[in-house]
C-alpha cells in the first residue's frame, strides 16, 4: 500500500534535496518510472527549464519527455500542463521558483503518469542514454577519461584547486596524487582540480565542451579550455611510460576527425571486426589489407572502413569521441554514435609550420599543436554553387604526393584606416558607437603551404578607440577577395566556422529599454552545408553561453529572440528569410515606447531597391553586452551561417528610417543595390 504522503532525499548537485510527495497517484506514477523523480515546482514564466522541446496534446508521457532530453543530452527535464515537455541544464533555476502541490495534470498520453500542473512543473533528472555496444572502462592506468564542461558553481571535480602559470598534466597529477584523489583534471591552461569520484562529470555538468589550451608549463600538452575540463586518472601509466597529452591517436597526420554516426546509415558502411584487444594500429592494418582507403573507430571496440569521405563526414562534427580503445587505454577509439575516421594512407607530409595557436575554439576537439597534412573536408554534393561560392577542389591523392616546399612566413591581412583619408568609412554621423567591423580591413588571415587565408582576427575599423573590439575565429573561416563584381568579405563554411569577441562590447546600453541598432551586410549560399536546402541560420548573439541563460539575444535568418530571468521571454519574432546569392542588408533596432515596454524595429534591403521594414511592440528587458558572437548559436553550436559578411556595426542609438536609407545609399555603390531614392 502507498502512503498518501512520502519524503524522499535525494543526494543531488552537493545538497541534499527533500522531496513530498502528495496523493496516492503522484506516489504511483513515481514508483513506475525509471527517471529519478526530483519534485513538483512553480513555473509561473516558463523559465524554469528553457528548452521547451514539445507540446502534445495527445502523446505526452514522461517516457518520452525522457527521451527527448536522453537524445539532447540536457541532464534535466520536466514536464507542464499535461502536455509540454521541458528541458534544462540549471536546476537552481527550478529550485528557486519554490515547491508547489499542484502537479495534477494527468499525462496526454498516459493518464496514470503526472506531468506537472498549469503553473507546476513535475522535475526529472535524465537518465543516460543506453549504450549500443559494450562501452570500454573509464577508468584508465593513468589515462585519459574524457573533455567535460565545468562550471564555477558545481565544479565538476570539486575536491581540491590549484592554479600556476606553470602547470602541466604531469603537475596536476602530482598534486592529486599527494592528497589522495583518484581523479584529477587540468583547465584553462592554468588551473588544476581533483576530486573522488566522475557523478558532477557524467551526471550533472556532461560532456559537450572543447579542450583545446596548452598547458602553461608545456606547450605541447592539452590542459582543458574555457569551462572544459580534461579529466584523468591519478594511477601512474604502466611501462612503457604514455605521454599524458591526449591520446596520439586523436594528432596524427592521417586524421579525418571526429564524426556523427547513425544505426540507419553508417557513416563507413563496412565493419571490419569487434574486438576487445582493438587499437587504431590494428583497424588500419585490417582496413589497408582488405583495400579500404577510409577506416574509423567507435564505441572502443568497433573497427569500420569504407571509400567514400563525403559520407563519412556528411553527419557532422562529433564531440564524443573520448572513449579509450579496448586494447591501449592510453588511445581513443571514438564513442558512443561517434566515429573517428582516419584516411589509410599514412604517408603524408606532416606540416612543419602550424597556424598561430587559437585559445577559443569551436564545440569539437582540435589540437592546435599539430596540424594535420590533409586538405579541409570537402562538403556533400549539393546543388550547383553559385559562381561567387567557395569552390571544393579534391586533392586526395591516389600516390603519396611530392614533398612540398618549405612553407613562407604567414601572411597577415591589413591594418585599421585612417579613417579621414578612405572614402569606404562612413562619414562621421553615420559611424557606429558599439562595434564597426568591415572586411576591407583589419582582417587577420593565415597562409602557408598547406593553409590558404584562414581567418584569424577581424578588428574593428577603430580599433583605437576600442582596442578591445577583436573577433576571435574558430573552424573553416576563408577571406573572400573583391572581385570587379564583389565586396572583400569573410567566407563562412556552414558547419564549422563562426566568431566570438573576449570583451565586452564597449559603449552599450544594458538598460531594461536601452536602445540599439545592429546592420549585418551578407550574403547567403543556396543551400546549408549538409544541402538540405535554406535552414536558419544565426547572424548574430549576445550574452548567449551554456553557463548564462540570462539577458541575452539571438538574432537569425528566421527570428529574433530577447530573453531575461527579470522578464522572461520579451521578445520572440519572427522574421522574413532573406533572398540567397546576393548581397542584402538586415538591420534590427530597439527603441523605448515611452510606457515601459520597447519597439523593434526590422529592415532589409537589396538589389529589388525596396526597402522591407516592420515594427512590433516587445517587453521591456535587459541584455549583456558580453560574449558577442557572429555566425553560430553560441550556446547551441549550431544554426551555422553559410555565405559571405562584408560589414557588421552595432548602434548605441535607434536609427531611423532615414538614417537606414542613409547607409543604403552609402553601401548601394559597393554591393550592386539600386539608389534608394532614385
Amino acid at each position: 500500500m502507498v502512503p498518501t504522503s512520502q519524503r524522499h532525499s535525494l543526494h543531488l548537485l552537493g545538497v541534499v534535496l527533500v522531496i513530498s510527495i502528495s496523493g496516492s497517484s503522484a506516489a504511483r506514477s513515481i514508483k513506475q518510472l525509471g527517471s529519478p523523480f526530483l519534485g513538483c515546482y512553480n513555473d509561473y514564466q516558463n523559465d524554469g527549464l528553457p528548452y521547451n522541446f514539445e507540446i502534445s496534446l495527445t502523446n505526452m508521457t514522461v517516457d518520452r519527455c525522457s527521451r527527448i532530453a536522453q537524445l539532447n543530452g540536457i541532464p534535466f527535464f520536466g514536464l507542464k500542463a499535461g502536455r509540454g515537455c521541458y528541458a534544462g541544464y540549471d536546476i537552481q533555476r527550478v529550485l528557486s521558483n519554490g515547491y508547489s502541490d499542484q502537479c495534477t495534470s494527468p499525462c496526454t498520453g498516459n493518464q496514470g503518469q503526472i506531468c506537472g500542473g498549469e503553473w507546476a512543473l513535475s522535475l526529472y533528472a535524465t537518465p543516460p542514454l543506453p549504450r549500443p555496444s559494450p562501452p570500454p572502462p573509464y577508468i584508465s592506468s593513468g589515462c585519459f577519461v574524457g573533455c567535460f564542461r565545468d562550471r564555477v558553481d558545481m565544479r565538476t571535480l570539486p575536491n581540491m584547486y590549484v592554479e600556476s602559470p606553470d602547470m602541466t598534466v604531469d603537475r596536476c597529477r602530482q598534486l592529486a596524487r599527494s592528497q589522495g584523489h583518484p581523479y584529477f583534471g587540468v583547465e584553462a591552461g592554468t588551473q588544476c582540480f581533483a576530486g573522488y569520484d566522475l557523478y558532477m562529470a557524467y551526471y550533472v555538468n556532461g560532456r559537450g565542451a572543447a579542450c583545446d589550451w596548452q598547458c602553461g608549463g608545456d606547450a605541447s600538452q592539452i590542459c582543458g579550455g574555457d569551462l572544459a575540463i580534461s579529466v584523468y586518472h591519478t594511477i601512474e601509466p604502466r611501462p612503457p611510460p604514455r605521454p599524458p597529452a591526449p591520446p596520439p591517436s586523436l594528432r596524427k597526420s592521417d586524421l579525418l576527425g571526429c564524426y556523427r554516426d547513425s544505426e540507419t546509415f553508417r557513416a563507413l558502411p563496412y565493419r571490419l571486426s569487434v574486438s576487445e584487444n582493438m587499437t587504431v594500429a590494428e583497424c588500419q592494418s585490417a582496413a589497408k589489407l582488405q583495400g579500404y582507403s577510409l577506416y574509423g573507430l567507435e564505441a572502443g571496440r568497433e573497427c569500420w572502413a569504407g571509400y567514400d569521405s563525403y559520407r563519412a563526414t556528411s553527419l557532422g562534427p562529433s564531440i564524443s569521441c573520448d572513449w579509450p580503445c579496448t586494447g591501449d587505454d592510453c588511445e581513443m577509439c571514438g564513442g558512443d554514435w561517434a566515429i573517428l575516421v582516419f584516411s589509410v594512407t599514412a604517408e603524408m607530409d606532416q606540416q612543419s609550420s602550424p597556424p598561430p595557436f587559437r585559445p577559443y575554439s569551436p564545440h569539437w576537439p582540435a589540437w592546435p599543436q599539430e596540424v594535420p597534412s590533409y586538405p579541409p573536408i570537402a562538403p556533400p554534393m549539393g546543388p550547383a554553387s553559385p559562381p561567387w561560392a567557395v569552390v571544393y577542389e579534391p586533392r586526395w591523392p591516389n600516390v603519396p604526393p611530392p614533398s612540398p616546399p618549405p612553407p613562407p612566413p604567414p601572411v597577415y591581412g591589413t591594418q585599421p584606416p585612417n579613417a579621414a583619408a578612405d572614402a569606404f568609412v562612413l562619414p562621421e554621423g553615420k559611424r557606429p558607437e558599439v562595434a564597426y567591423f568591415d572586411a576591407k580591413v583589419g582582417v587577420s588571415a593565415y597562409t602557408d603551404a598547406v593553409y590558404e587565408d584562414i581567418v584569424l582576427q577581424w578588428k574593428d575599423v577603430f580599433l583605437s578607440e576600442r582596442p578591445d573590439n577583436q573577433l576571435y575565429f574558430l573552424g573553416e573561416c576563408h577571406t573572400a577577395p573583391a572581385t570587379p563584381s564583389s565586396s572583400p568579405a569573410i567566407r563562412f563554411d556552414g558547419w564549422s566556422c563562426w566568431a566570438r569577441m573576449a570583451d565586452p562590447l564597449p559603449n552599450w546600453d544594458s538598460s531594461e529599454t536601452g536602445a540599439f541598432t545592429a546592420v549585418w551586410i551578407g550574403r547567403f549560399t543556396a543551400h546549408d552545408y549538409y544541402g538540405f536546402g535554406y535552414s536558419e541560420q544565426a547572424y548574430a548573439t549576445l550574452s548567449r553561453t551554456e553557463n548564462d541563460f540570462d539577458r541575452e539575444l539571438s538574432w537569425t535568418s528566421q527570428r529574433i529572440m530577447v530573453y531575461s530571468h527579470a522578464n522572461g521571454m520579451a521578445a520572440d519574432i519572427y522574421t522574413a528569410t532573406p533572398p540567397s546569392e546576393q548581397w542584402t542588408m538586415q538591420v534590427l533596432s530597439r527603441s523605448p515606447d515611452g510606457n515601459g515596454g520597447v519597439t523593434i524595429s526590422y529592415f532589409w534591403y537589396g538589389i529589388s531597391g525596396y526597402l522591407n521594414k516592420w515594427s512590433l511592440h516587445a517587453g521591456a528587458s535587459s541584455i549583456d553586452p558580453d560574449n558577442f558572437a557572429l555566425g553560430a548559436d553560441s550556446r547551441d553550436s549550431d544554426k551555422f551561417f553559410s555565405g559571405d559578411v562584408a560589414v557588421v556595426m552595432l548602434y548605441n542609438r535607434t536609427l531611423s528610417e532615414g538614417a537606414v536609407r542613409g547607409l543604403i545609399d552609402f553601401y548601394s555603390p559597393r554591393f550592386g543595390w539600386p539608389n534608394p531614392n532614385a
